[in-house]
């Protein structure tokens, strides 16, 4: 899986979402001093150790719930 996040989010996401998987490692990140971006990461997880399609979901359920 591949997963994006904003800079104010990327530090804790290895220690989030690490865990659920045997590969977990930041590919790269936005650099450039003019983006509007800089900062977001670019995290690869790979072999799931569980099925995180639940855990999946309901993130994009309370991100849809703080657009309400």
């Amino acid at each position: 899986m591949i997963r994006i996040k904003e800079a104010s989010e990327a530090g804790k996401e290895l220690k989030e979402s690490g865990s659920f998987f045997e590969i977990a490692t930041l590919k790269d990140s936005i650099t450039n001093p003019y983006a509007r971006e800089r900062g977001t990461a670019i995290f690869s997880l790979m072999e799931a150790k569980v099925n995180i399609n639940k855990r999946i979901q309901d993130e994009i359920i309370e991100v849809k719930n703080e657009w309400k």
